[in-house]
């Protein structure tokens, strides 16, 4: 009955893959992190990655159209 919460989640294919970028990247890849999505330092993807308030992570996603896809986001306060 258990045997689906074999797997651990962050190691998961379907999952998105973080990566926490450099000081250098953002300016190189000419990111502004006041234009990029949002995400909460609490979500468990954020904290199984060590990302702190600030950093801009990339993410590989799987996507139907071009096999997968990259996206980067910026690390906000949780809202509580």
């Amino acid at each position: 009955t258990y045997t689906l919460l074999n797997a651990i989640l962050p190691e998961h294919k379907y999952v998105p893959q973080y990566k926490i970028l450099s000081d250098e990247e953002p300016s190189e890849l000419n990111l502004n992190a006041d234009m990029l999505p949002k995400r909460f330092e609490d979500d468990p993807q954020m904290v199984w990655i060590g990302a702190k308030v600030g950093q801009i992570i990339r993410y590989k996603y799987l996507s139907e159209t071009t096999m997968y896809g990259y996206n980067y986001a910026v690390i906000v306060p949780s809202a509580n």
